[in-house]
C-alpha cells in the first residue's frame, strides 16, 4: 500500500505535513478530510522501491504525553471509538511532530494492528517502553481509557521528579557559569592592565607569575584552550558514559556525590517504584513490570541490577531477596516495604507507597541541597575573585612600601 506526502491547513490554522497511508490518492483525500484538514497538496511517496515509513526519532514532549492521556482516557470513557477519538485529538494538537506520528498510527489502527504496535512501529523511540508495555495489557483486557488515566497520572509524577532535579542542579550550573566568565575576563581583559601598571623591577609574589603566565598563555594559546575543553566535553561527558563500562562509573560518581547523589538515587528509586507499582497494578506480569521499570529509572545501576534480579526471580527467587544482593543501590526499608508488599499480596500499592515516599524524600533532599550549596558557592565565588584581586594587588602594595621606604 502507498504512501502519501501531504500539506494541510489544520482547524487552528497552522500549516501541518507529513505521510499517510493509504490505496490510492482519492482514499488519501477522503482520510485527511475526514480529519478536517484543508488540503493545500497531496503526492505519492517515491523511495525507490521501497515504501518504509521512518519516523518517531526524537522524543515526545513530557507535557504532550500528559495531555494526549487525559484526553484519550476521557473521550474513551464517553464511548467514543479509539479511532475516532485519536482522529479527534491530531485535529486540535499543537505538537505536529506527534500528530504526524498519530496519523499513521490510526491509518494501522483502523486496519485492526493493536495500537501498541501502531504506536511501536512509527514511534519506536519517541516514547518510552513503559507506555507500549500499559496500552498492550490495556488492549488486552479492553481497558484503554483506565490505562490511558493511569498512563497520564504515571507521566505527571515522572515529571514532578525530573523537574526536582533539575531545580537541584541549575543553581550550582548558573553560579559556576558565571564565576567561570568572571575568571577568564579578569585573567584576559584586567590582568594585562595591572601587569603594564607594574614595573619590571618589582619582584613578584609566585601567585602573581602564576596569573600573568595564564593570562598571556591564554591570549597567545587559546585554541589549545578550547581543543582541550572540547575533547574533555565530548569524551568525558558525552562519549565515555555512554559506554558499557562508562556508565557503571558514571552511575557511581552521581550517586556517591555528597547530597546530589542522595538526590539523584532516591528520584532513580521513585521512578523506579512508580512505574513498576503501575505497569503491575494494569495487570503486567512481575518481569516484564519490573525489566520495564528498570529500563525507565534513568540508572544504569538499577537498570542492569533489575536485569540480574529478574533472572533470578523468574527461576523461583523472590523479589526483595534479589534486591538484598544489592545493598548499595535499594535501600533495606525499601527491600522490607517490598517483603511486605509480596508477601501479603499488595505489591503494587506497596511500591506505590516506596514511591512517594522516595518522592518526598528527594522533594527533602532538594530543599538541603539549595540550603547547603548557597553558602558552598559563595565561598567559591570569593575564592575565584578574591584569588585573583589579591594577586593582583600585592605587587601594588610591594610598589608602595618600596616608595615610602
Amino acid at each position: 500500500m502507498p504512501h502519501f506526502n501531504y500539506q494541510v491547513i489544520d482547524n487552528a490554522g497552522a500549516n501541518m505535513s507529513g505521510r499517510v497511508l493509504a490505496d490510492n490518492k482519492a482514499d488519501a483525500y477522503n482520510k485527511l478530510r475526514a480529519l478536517g484538514f484543508v488540503i493545500t497538496s497531496l503526492n505519492e511517496h517515491r523511495t525507490g522501491g521501497s515504501s518504509q515509513v521512518v519516523v518517531g526519532k526524537k522524543l515526545i514532549k513530557m507535557d504532550t504525553l500528559i495531555v494526549f492521556s487525559k484526553q484519550l482516557s476521557a473521550l474513551l470513557k464517553s464511548g467514543i471509538a479509539i479511532t475516532k477519538a485519536l482522529s479527534s485529538l491530531i485535529q486540535q494538537m499543537e505538537d505536529k511532530y506527534f500528530a504526524n506520528i498519530l496519523l499513521l498510527v490510526v491509518n494501522d489502527v483502523e486496519k485492526g494492528i493493536p495500537l501498541s504496535q501502531a504506536l511501536r512501529k512509527y514511534a519506536k523511540t519517541a516514547v518510552s517502553e513503559q507506555v507500549y508495555s500499559l496500552i498492550d495489557v490495556g488492549e488486552l483486557t479492553g481497558n484503554l481509557d483506565t490505562t490511558f488515566e493511569k498512563l497520564s497520572f504515571q507521566l505527571q509524577k515522572e515529571k514532578i521528579i525530573n523537574e526536582t532535579v533539575k531545580q537541584a542542579v541549575f543553581y550550582p550550573k548558573m553560579v559556576l557559569g558565571f564565576t567561570g566568565v568572571v575568571f577568564f575576563g579578569l585573567v584576559i581583559f584586567i590582568v594585562p592592565i595591572f601587569q603594564n601598571m607594574i614595573p619590571a623591577s618589582v619582584k613578584l609574589p609566585d601567585i602573581t607569575k602564576f596569573v600573568f603566565a595564564l593570562s598571556a598563555s591564554l591570549k597567545t594559546s587559546w585554541y589549545v584552550y578550547i581543543i582541550v575543553v572540547v575533547v574533555f566535553y565530548v569524551g568525558v561527558l558525552k562519549i565515555f558514559p555512554k559506554s558499557a563500562y562508562g556508565k557503571v562509573v558514571w552511575e557511581k560518581m552521581k550517586f556517591s556525590v555528597p547530597v546530589l547523589g542522595n538526590l539523584v538515587k532516591k528520584s532513580s528509586l521513585a521512578k523506579f517504584s512508580r512505574i513498576a507499582s503501575t505497569l503491575l497494578e494494569c495487570g503486567v506480569q512481575v518481569i516484564a513490570a519490573f525489566q520495564s521499570a528498570g529500563r525507565a529509572a534513568g540508572s544504569s545501576l538499577i537498570s542492569d541490577s533489575i536485569e540480574e534480579a529478574t533472572k533470578q526471580i523468574s527461576q523461583g527467587s523472590s523479589i526483595f531477596s534479589t534486591l538484598e544482593k544489592y545493598p548499595n543501590i535499594y535501600p533495606q526499608l525499601m527491600v522490607q516495604m517490598i517483603e511486605i508488599g509480596e508477601t501479603s499480596g499488595s505489591l503494587p500499592w506497596m511500591l506505590d507507597r516506596v514511591a512517594e515516599f522516595y518522592e518526598e524524600e528527594a522533594t527533602t533532599a532538594t530543599k538541603k541541597l539549595t540550603s547547603v550549596i548557597e553558602p558552598v558557592m559563595l565561598v567559591l565565588i570569593a575564592f575565584v575573585v578574591g584569588g585573583m584581586l589579591i594577586s593582583l594587588y600585592l605587587p601594588m602594595f610591594t610598589m608602595i612600601t618600596s616608595f615610602t621606604k
